[in-house]
């Protein structure tokens, strides 16, 4: 009985802790999806396996950045309330397969500088990112390992929290798109100081001329 427990406490610890973190990330790139498109582009842009480059999709960024903010708000939500137990343990194991690796990738090539994790919000190194995922690896393997677990089926519960969690992240990344972020996390949001005012942080501009008939170029 007291395995039993600490077994379940372990669980709920778990799915909140991974939970709110995949909330807030969906949440922090829905305020901006158009940055988070532009960061899909740069992946596709950045990588290619084999040969096989991924440019053709580009025109797709857009739809790739309000289902990537949907998907990760929906395992949130689906973390937090327990629903859909299996899929959603299935659907969490393969994310963090995927941003895992991505991001030891990443930390390894440096191709993506800045993987926008946490949108604008937060930012984070590579390797940050990278040690950010191994400590939800640890979480993500225990609610697979446990999703087996019987509960009470709620599945007109599960459907409606599933729905209603869906269609709430997909209009509110729709109206920031066409919209200004309605939390505005960006460096250049209104109220902002670009100017540099650091006399020690002084800004150099660079041109390069080409000739186009020798192929000489010079850097002024």
């Amino acid at each position: 009985m007291k395995d039993t427990q600490i077994r379940y406490t372990l669980n709920v610890l778990a799915r909140w802790f991974v939970g709110l973190v995949f909330l807030f990330s969906g949440f922090v790139k829905g305020v901006d999806p158009m940055g988070t498109a532009f960061k899909v582009q740069e992946y596709m842009t950045a990588w290619s396996i084999g040969g096989i480059t991924f440019e053709w999709a580009l025109p797709l960024a857009n739809f790739l950045s309000v289902a990537l903010v949907t998907c990760e708000f929906l395992v949130g939500v689906m973390l937090v309330t327990n629903t859909f137990r299996r899929f959603t343990a299935w659907l969490l194991l393969l994310m963090m397969l995927f941003f895992t690796v991505t991001t030891f990738a990443d930390a390894l090539t440096n191709k993506v500088t800045d993987c926008g994790c946490f949108g604008d919000a937060v930012k984070l190194t590579n390797w940050q990112t990278f040690w950010k995922n191994i400590v939800l690896d640890v979480p993500a393997v225990w609610i697979f390992l446990s999703r087996d677990v019987r509960r009470k089926r709620r599945f007109e519960r599960d459907v409606i929290v599933l729905l209603f969690s869906c269609a709430a992240m997909v209009v509110f990344a729709l109206f920031n798109i066409y919209h200004e972020p309605c939390i505005d996390f960006r460096p250049w949001k209104v109220g902002n100081r670009m100017i540099n005012t650091d006399p020690t942080l002084r800004m150099e501009s660079y041109v390069s001329y080409r000739n186009l008939q020798t192929g000489e170029e010079i850097e002024v």
